[in-house]
């Protein structure tokens, strides 16, 4: 079983390589992925649950090229199962 957190740090490490901007702050603020000033970034709220968390950087991850991003075999099932349940919840 792998960690939350350690999946979390994962894949904030994919997002980065796959350029991605990751800012992680607390506020009054949506979550998710978006474009400013020209640049690719993921907006994710400290105040939510750590799976709310990890569902959002799931949906902004959808697409991108990580399956060459280094993982260890337990964490890359993870991440995989984790990416499929995020799609299936998108509208």
């Amino acid at each position: 079983m792998v960690r939350a957190k350690t999946l979390l740090n994962v894949l904030e490490q994919a997002a980065t390589e796959c350029g991605l901007t990751v800012r992680r702050d607390k506020g009054n603020f949506q979550s998710g992925r978006c474009i400013v000033k020209g640049q690719r970034v993921v907006f994710v709220n400290r105040a939510h649950p750590i799976e709310f968390q990890l569902s959002v950087l799931a949906k902004a991850l959808q697409g991108e090229p990580i399956d060459d991003f280094p993982m260890r075999p337990a964490v890359r099932e993870a991440v995989r199962q984790l990416m499929q349940e995020s799609s299936l919840a998108s509208p």
